[in-house]
């Protein structure tokens, strides 16, 4: 092969390079010092493009990019090594211990990979890219590779009088490490002991004597926890015998009990108690949710029964007072009967409401607190094996739960004082649409246990608007709700804000399963839900609410729908919409 001058003088360079760092290697000790060193001699290699060096991981078979030239290209570093990885250059330098290069398939460059291989084993290998490959196969291959060798005997010798320092303290740090990681593992298992939202005290098995409680169980028993730490479990949660076979097992699950609080108030709770050994010691833990609104809810419906119960006795007799009229009055006939028949639709209403209420409060309600139950439960019970992704996905999945449980209490809240005409519409402010929007899309994202696109577009511009924005609120998260269940997790939902001159609107548009054309009449009738929603959950209550919502700001609610195409409703506000 001819050689020009060009090349000689890159090629002296080179060698130049190689033996300064023999030369000036000897009075560095740190490893730091000579990878840059034998990085530096690298990049000097004829027509080089870019070079970098990547050593093994501790104890595994990783590569890490240790040191790289230049700065800016790190991210195309990356890439050429994962190509060399995949296509064989890598494989093949570390197999035969000697260089290997190949195409990396970026910008026609030609890389060289150089095993770094000491007297153990390897310790890395080094990329050199370069745009010319007419000078690999020369004599340069052979300094190159003796470099290599040069370089890899610097690090090992380093590496090894790291390691007679590390030897000499092994021990001592094993030691401190083992004790750190105890003491890091107590406090994440603290962390997650005192942050899950349920209420835990641990005893032991034989005393009864408390040894642990989280801040929830200290809020309901109203009490600081070194103030109970010692008392008996007894004291504050419905004494139980543990040697019956139902509470014999290692765990028994979601039964329900109650606590006593230091006012002697007996809270009732969702009550599970497990065993667990911790080293010698024998413990119990006895995990609880307070289900007083609950009980509250259920009283609540006992009594919204026996209301619906007497007014069917009312109606019964309304009835036969009309019946006996109707006899005694042949000419009134006709109106008794049709008077007769409203009567009867009105029970027949009542009944269904009575149905629906019954089994969307059934459903609504026990389905997130059985999610929420089982995400616990999950933490308790497998908390040191669960990873930390793991561990925050059951967080969330708790923290989503209870929103949506939330959701559904302010509707049906909402319908509640709205019967009761103690809704507060009058209660304006001047709100800026655009951020109010955006705010609540980001918001009701966090409460979707899937996250989608929600695209959110205005037209038109106006600075501030004067409305009621708790009505407003309502009215959005239902209608994004809707979209979100009825359509599938992989098609965006369209939301458009319209500055009209006398009025604001809102577009929002899903592309699900839409609504069938004989049903969009009743769909605003209060627990009505379509018959094609199949499995998804739903109160139906949430149009009932937007429509309310809609007229107490004197706006209007237009729809359209498709099946199988999807729906888009059309919400339209005028401005200074208070009443």
């Amino acid at each position: 092969m001819i050689i020009d001058e060009q090349t000689g003088y890159l090629q002296s360079i080179y060698y130049d390079a190689i033996q300064e760092f023999i030369v000036v290697n000897k009075k560095f000790n740190r490893l730091p010092d000579i990878i840059r060193n034998g990085l530096n001699v690298f990049i000097k290699f004829p027509n080089s493009v870019s070079t970098a060096i990547y050593l093994l991981k501790n104890n595994s078979f990783e590569f890490e990019l240790n040191s790289y030239f230049p700065e800016s290209e790190k991210n195309n570093l990356e890439k050429i090594f994962n190509s060399c990885v995949h296509n064989g250059i890598v494989g093949s330098a570390l197999a035969n211990g000697s260089i290997s290069f190949g195409s990396s398939g970026f910008d026609e460059l030609v890389t060289i990979a150089v095993p770094l291989v000491a007297s153990f084993g390897v310790l890395g290998i080094a990329l050199i890219n370069t745009n010319d490959d007419t000078l690999i196969k020369t004599e340069l291959n052979i300094a190159t590779t003796l470099f290599s060798r040069v370089l890899s005997a610097s690090l090992e010798n380093v590496l090894l009088q790291h390691n007679l320092k590390a030897t000499k303290s092994s021990l001592e740090q094993m030691v401190a490490a083992k004790t750190m990681d105890l003491a890091q593992s107590r406090r994440e298992l603290n962390a997650i002991f005192d942050a899950v939202q349920t209420g835990i005290i641990v005893h032991d098995w034989d005393t009864f004597e408390i040894t642990k409680i989280n801040p929830v169980a200290e809020g309901l028993i109203n009490l600081d926890g070194r103030e109970i730490l010692g008392r008996k479990i007894y004291d504050f949660l419905e004494k139980i015998d543990y040697n019956d076979p139902d509470f014999s097992s290692e765990s028994y699950k979601n039964f329900e009990s109650y606590l006593i609080n230091t006012n002697g108030d007996k809270i009732p709770i969702i009550r599970t108690t497990s065993f667990v050994s911790i080293g010698s010691a024998k413990k119990r833990i006895d995990c609880f949710i307070d289900i007083t609104e609950l009980k509250k809810y259920q009283e609540e419906l006992k009594q919204i029964n026996q209301t619906l119960e007497l007014k069917v006795e009312e109606r019964t007799q309304d009835l036969q007072i009309l019946v006996k009229k109707l006899k005694e009055e042949i000419d009134q006939h006709h109106k008794v009967q049709q008077e007769l028949k409203l009567l009867l639709d009105k029970e027949k209403e009542l009944s269904q409401l009575k149905t629906r209420f019954v089994s969307m409060v059934s459903h609504e309600f026990r389905t997130p607190l059985t999610i929420v139950r089982s995400a616990a439960q999950m933490l308790e019970k497998y908390q040191d094996s669960l990873s930390d992704e793991e561990r925050q996905e059951y967080l969330n999945r708790i923290m989503k739960t209870v929103d949506n449980l939330t959701d559904l209490i302010e509707n049906m809240l909402f319908i509640s004082r709205e019967k009761e005409k103690v809704v507060e519409t009058d209660i304006t402010e001047q709100i800026d649409l655009i951020k109010f929007t955006e705010n609540l899309i980001n918001e009701f994202q966090t409460t979707l246990l899937q996250r989608r696109d929600i695209f959110f577009i205005n037209i038109g511009y106006k600075n501030t608007v004067e409305t009621n924005e708790r009505l407003l609120r309502l009215i959005l998260l239902n209608l994004l709700s809707n979209a979100a269940k009825y359509s599938s997790p992989d098609t965006p939902i369209d939301v458009k804000l319209y500055f009209n001159e006398d009025n604001f609107a809102y577009a929002i548009r899903d592309y699900g399963i839409g609504i069938p054309d004989d049903e969009q009449e009743k769909i605003f009738d209060l627990f009505y839900r379509a018959e094609n929603v199949g499995k998804v959950s739903g109160s139906g209550i949430g149009l009932q609410v937007v429509l309310n919502a809609i007229k107490m700001l004197n706006g209007k609610l237009d729809f359209t729908s498709k099946i199988n195409r999807g729906t888009t409703f059309t919400v339209t506000i005028p401005y200074s919409s208070g009443n």
